[in-house]
Protein backbone atom coordinates (compact mmCIF):
# COMPACT_ATOMS: atom_id res chain seq x y z
CA UNK A 1 0.00 0.00 0.00
CA UNK A 2 3.29 2.32 1.09
CA UNK A 3 4.23 1.55 -2.71
CA UNK A 4 1.06 2.69 -4.17
CA UNK A 5 0.64 5.82 -2.14
CA UNK A 6 4.20 6.97 -2.92
CA UNK A 7 3.66 6.31 -6.72
CA UNK A 8 -0.03 7.59 -6.45
CA UNK A 9 1.39 10.89 -5.10
CA UNK A 10 4.18 11.34 -7.60
CA UNK A 11 1.89 10.62 -10.38
CA UNK A 12 -0.47 12.78 -8.94
CA UNK A 13 2.23 15.92 -8.17
CA UNK A 14 3.90 15.09 -11.94
CA UNK A 15 0.36 15.93 -12.92
CA UNK A 16 -0.68 18.96 -11.10
CA UNK A 17 2.90 20.18 -11.75
CA UNK A 18 2.08 20.44 -15.81
CA UNK A 19 -1.18 21.18 -15.51
CA UNK A 20 -0.69 23.94 -13.75
CA UNK A 21 2.14 25.19 -16.40
CA UNK A 22 0.58 24.31 -18.86
CA UNK A 23 -2.65 26.30 -17.69
CA UNK A 24 -0.50 29.77 -17.44
CA UNK A 25 1.38 29.08 -20.79
CA UNK A 26 -2.02 28.82 -22.32
CA UNK A 27 -2.88 31.96 -20.85
CA UNK A 28 0.08 33.88 -21.70
CA UNK A 29 -0.05 32.72 -25.43
CA UNK A 30 -3.42 33.73 -25.64
CA UNK A 31 -2.61 36.67 -24.58
CA UNK A 32 0.72 37.47 -26.67
CA UNK A 33 -0.19 35.38 -30.07
CA UNK A 34 -4.07 35.93 -29.71
CA UNK A 35 -6.99 33.96 -29.87
CA UNK A 36 -6.97 32.95 -33.44
CA UNK A 37 -2.94 31.08 -33.21
CA UNK A 38 -3.50 29.02 -30.51
CA UNK A 39 -6.97 28.38 -32.28
CA UNK A 40 -4.75 26.88 -35.42
CA UNK A 41 -2.30 25.38 -32.81
CA UNK A 42 -5.35 23.08 -30.94
CA UNK A 43 -6.78 21.89 -34.58
CA UNK A 44 -3.23 20.81 -35.49
CA UNK A 45 -3.40 18.89 -32.31
CA UNK A 46 -6.76 17.36 -32.67
CA UNK A 47 -6.01 16.01 -36.23
CA UNK A 48 -2.42 14.46 -34.82
CA UNK A 49 -4.50 12.86 -32.01
CA UNK A 50 -6.81 11.87 -34.01
CA UNK A 51 -4.13 10.22 -36.02
CA UNK A 52 -2.99 8.37 -33.32
CA UNK A 53 -6.17 6.47 -32.71
CA UNK A 54 -5.46 3.69 -34.58
CA UNK A 55 -2.38 2.87 -33.81
CA UNK A 56 -3.77 3.21 -29.60
CA UNK A 57 -4.27 -0.75 -29.34
CA UNK A 58 -0.47 -1.45 -30.64
CA UNK A 59 0.72 0.77 -27.98
CA UNK A 60 -2.03 -1.05 -24.91
CA UNK A 61 -0.74 -4.54 -26.76
CA UNK A 62 3.03 -4.00 -26.04
CA UNK A 63 2.17 -2.60 -22.43
CA UNK A 64 0.16 -5.77 -21.90
CA UNK A 65 2.70 -8.06 -22.86
CA UNK A 66 5.58 -6.02 -21.55
CA UNK A 67 3.63 -5.72 -18.43
CA UNK A 68 3.41 -10.00 -18.31
CA UNK A 69 7.50 -10.08 -17.51
CA UNK A 70 8.03 -12.61 -20.41
CA UNK A 71 10.44 -11.64 -23.13
CA UNK A 72 9.82 -7.60 -22.67
CA UNK A 73 12.74 -6.28 -24.34
CA UNK A 74 11.73 -8.47 -27.66
CA UNK A 75 8.35 -7.45 -27.39
CA UNK A 76 9.25 -3.76 -27.04
CA UNK A 77 11.25 -4.23 -30.15
CA UNK A 78 8.22 -5.60 -32.17
CA UNK A 79 5.69 -2.88 -30.84
CA UNK A 80 8.17 -0.15 -31.84
CA UNK A 81 8.62 -1.63 -35.09
CA UNK A 82 4.72 -2.00 -35.50
CA UNK A 83 3.95 1.45 -34.28
CA UNK A 84 6.79 3.22 -36.35
CA UNK A 85 5.29 1.54 -39.58
CA UNK A 86 1.56 2.72 -38.89
CA UNK A 87 2.46 6.47 -38.29
CA UNK A 88 4.96 6.58 -40.76
CA UNK A 89 1.85 6.09 -43.16
CA UNK A 90 -0.05 8.39 -41.75
CA UNK A 91 2.45 10.95 -41.90
CA UNK A 92 2.99 10.69 -45.27
CA UNK A 93 -0.69 10.65 -45.88
CA UNK A 94 -0.52 14.06 -44.22
CA UNK A 95 2.25 15.28 -46.94
CA UNK A 96 -0.09 13.85 -49.97
CA UNK A 97 -2.99 15.65 -48.40
CA UNK A 98 -0.88 18.55 -47.63
CA UNK A 99 -3.98 21.08 -49.13
CA UNK A 100 -6.46 19.57 -47.18
CA UNK A 101 -4.60 19.69 -44.16
CA UNK A 102 -3.89 23.43 -44.26
CA UNK A 103 -7.13 24.46 -45.43
CA UNK A 104 -8.59 23.23 -42.01
CA UNK A 105 -5.58 23.95 -39.80
CA UNK A 106 -5.79 27.05 -41.38
CA UNK A 107 -2.24 27.58 -42.18
CA UNK A 108 0.56 25.99 -44.32
CA UNK A 109 1.70 23.78 -41.55
CA UNK A 110 1.05 20.02 -42.60
CA UNK A 111 5.10 19.15 -42.59
CA UNK A 112 4.83 20.16 -38.73
CA UNK A 113 1.96 18.44 -38.38
CA UNK A 114 3.51 15.25 -39.97
CA UNK A 115 6.54 15.64 -37.45
CA UNK A 116 4.42 16.13 -34.20
CA UNK A 117 2.78 12.68 -35.17
CA UNK A 118 5.73 11.06 -35.64
CA UNK A 119 7.31 12.17 -32.62
CA UNK A 120 4.08 12.36 -30.25
CA UNK A 121 3.28 8.64 -31.39
CA UNK A 122 6.88 7.59 -30.64
CA UNK A 123 7.13 9.27 -27.13
CA UNK A 124 2.96 8.18 -25.94
CA UNK A 125 4.43 4.26 -27.08
CA UNK A 126 7.41 4.42 -25.20
CA UNK A 127 6.08 5.74 -22.15
CA UNK A 128 3.53 3.31 -21.78
CA UNK A 129 5.97 0.69 -22.59
CA UNK A 130 7.94 1.82 -19.47
CA UNK A 131 4.98 1.70 -17.23
CA UNK A 132 4.19 -1.77 -18.58
CA UNK A 133 7.66 -2.31 -17.29
CA UNK A 134 6.78 -1.21 -14.03
CA UNK A 135 8.20 2.68 -13.50
CA UNK A 136 4.92 4.00 -13.23
CA UNK A 137 6.74 7.51 -11.04
CA UNK A 138 9.98 7.26 -13.67
CA UNK A 139 6.86 7.24 -16.45
CA UNK A 140 5.88 9.97 -14.63
CA UNK A 141 8.69 12.25 -14.26
CA UNK A 142 9.45 12.01 -17.60
CA UNK A 143 6.01 12.68 -18.98
CA UNK A 144 6.25 15.91 -16.05
CA UNK A 145 9.60 16.98 -17.57
CA UNK A 146 8.13 16.41 -21.15
CA UNK A 147 5.30 18.72 -21.17
CA UNK A 148 7.16 21.97 -19.19
CA UNK A 149 10.11 21.20 -21.67
CA UNK A 150 7.15 21.70 -24.30
CA UNK A 151 6.26 25.14 -22.78
CA UNK A 152 9.88 26.23 -22.47
CA UNK A 153 10.58 25.83 -25.37
CA UNK A 154 7.58 27.06 -26.90
CA UNK A 155 7.99 30.13 -24.86
CA UNK A 156 11.64 30.51 -26.33
CA UNK A 157 10.45 30.10 -30.29
CA UNK A 158 7.23 33.02 -28.92
CA UNK A 159 10.15 34.89 -27.72
CA UNK A 160 11.96 34.99 -30.37
CA UNK A 161 8.98 36.15 -33.09
CA UNK A 162 7.69 32.68 -34.02
CA UNK A 163 3.42 32.26 -33.97
CA UNK A 164 2.07 28.93 -35.04
CA UNK A 165 5.53 27.63 -36.23
CA UNK A 166 7.15 27.90 -32.75
CA UNK A 167 4.10 25.97 -30.86
CA UNK A 168 4.48 22.92 -33.10
CA UNK A 169 8.24 23.60 -33.26
CA UNK A 170 7.85 23.01 -29.67
CA UNK A 171 6.19 20.13 -29.29
CA UNK A 172 8.43 18.55 -31.62
CA UNK A 173 11.25 19.77 -30.02
CA UNK A 174 10.36 18.68 -26.53
CA UNK A 175 9.10 15.48 -27.90
CA UNK A 176 12.18 14.36 -29.42
CA UNK A 177 14.32 14.55 -26.48
CA UNK A 178 11.60 12.87 -24.19
CA UNK A 179 11.81 9.69 -27.15
CA UNK A 180 15.64 10.06 -26.55
CA UNK A 181 15.38 9.89 -22.24
CA UNK A 182 12.64 7.35 -23.04
CA UNK A 183 14.81 5.28 -25.06
CA UNK A 184 18.14 5.11 -22.61
CA UNK A 185 15.67 4.52 -19.83
CA UNK A 186 13.84 0.92 -21.68
CA UNK A 187 17.46 0.11 -23.02
CA UNK A 188 18.14 -2.55 -24.16
CA UNK A 189 15.72 -3.71 -26.88
CA UNK A 190 15.63 -7.39 -27.76
CA UNK A 191 15.31 -8.77 -31.10
CA UNK A 192 11.81 -10.27 -31.94
CA UNK A 193 10.46 -12.56 -33.71
CA UNK A 194 7.16 -13.57 -35.61
CA UNK A 195 5.32 -14.70 -33.12
CA UNK A 196 6.46 -11.69 -30.89
CA UNK A 197 4.95 -9.46 -33.54
CA UNK A 198 1.91 -11.83 -33.91
CA UNK A 199 1.31 -11.93 -30.19
CA UNK A 200 0.78 -8.07 -30.42
CA UNK A 201 -1.70 -7.87 -33.13
CA UNK A 202 -3.89 -10.27 -31.32
CA UNK A 203 -4.08 -8.34 -28.85
CA UNK A 204 -3.92 -5.05 -30.47
CA UNK A 205 -7.00 -5.95 -33.43
CA UNK A 206 -9.19 -5.94 -30.55
CA UNK A 207 -7.89 -3.40 -27.68
CA UNK A 208 -7.67 -0.35 -29.75
CA UNK A 209 -11.42 -0.55 -29.54
CA UNK A 210 -11.47 0.29 -26.00
CA UNK A 211 -9.64 3.47 -27.05
CA UNK A 212 -11.55 4.78 -29.19
CA UNK A 213 -14.27 5.53 -26.74
CA UNK A 214 -11.42 8.24 -24.45
CA UNK A 215 -9.51 9.04 -27.35
CA UNK A 216 -12.36 10.27 -29.82
CA UNK A 217 -14.36 11.94 -26.66
CA UNK A 218 -11.49 14.20 -25.97
CA UNK A 219 -10.93 15.42 -29.31
CA UNK A 220 -13.97 14.48 -31.59
CA UNK A 221 -15.50 18.00 -30.26
CA UNK A 222 -12.62 19.79 -31.13
CA UNK A 223 -12.49 18.42 -34.66
CA UNK A 224 -15.82 19.17 -35.67
CA UNK A 225 -15.62 22.25 -33.89
CA UNK A 226 -13.07 23.31 -36.75
CA UNK A 227 -15.04 22.68 -39.76
CA UNK A 228 -17.94 25.31 -38.54
CA UNK A 229 -16.47 28.20 -36.55
CA UNK A 230 -13.15 30.03 -36.12
CA UNK A 231 -10.29 29.09 -35.11
CA UNK A 232 -10.42 32.00 -32.73
CA UNK A 233 -13.57 30.27 -30.73
CA UNK A 234 -12.08 26.92 -30.62
CA UNK A 235 -9.51 28.36 -28.76
CA UNK A 236 -11.73 29.29 -25.83
CA UNK A 237 -13.16 26.39 -25.97
CA UNK A 238 -10.04 24.59 -25.27
CA UNK A 239 -8.92 26.97 -22.51
CA UNK A 240 -12.27 26.09 -20.84
CA UNK A 241 -11.89 22.40 -21.44
CA UNK A 242 -8.37 22.71 -19.92
CA UNK A 243 -9.42 24.06 -16.41
CA UNK A 244 -12.45 21.37 -16.08
CA UNK A 245 -9.21 19.15 -16.77
CA UNK A 246 -7.57 19.77 -13.43
CA UNK A 247 -10.41 18.19 -11.39
CA UNK A 248 -9.87 15.02 -12.88
CA UNK A 249 -6.49 14.97 -11.78
CA UNK A 250 -6.25 12.22 -8.67
CA UNK A 251 -8.41 9.87 -10.10
CA UNK A 252 -6.32 9.44 -13.49
CA UNK A 253 -3.60 9.56 -11.06
CA UNK A 254 -4.78 6.31 -8.96
CA UNK A 255 -5.64 4.34 -12.66
CA UNK A 256 -2.54 4.56 -13.86
CA UNK A 257 -0.51 3.69 -10.59
CA UNK A 258 -3.23 0.47 -9.98
CA UNK A 259 -3.18 -0.99 -13.50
Amino acid sequence: MGRLARASTIQFGAQGLQTIVGFAATLYFANELGATVLGKYYLALAVVNWLLIPVAGVRGATMKRISEGDEPDEYLTAGTAIQLSFVCIEAAAILVFAGHVDAYVGAAAAGLVAAVLVTKSLSTFLLASLRGAGRVQSASVVEGGWNILRVLVQLAFVLAGAALTGLLWGEIVATAVTVLALVALLWPFGRPTVEHVRSIYEYAKFSWLSSVKAMSYSWLDTIVLGFFVLPGVVAGYEVAWRISAAFILLPTAMTKVLF
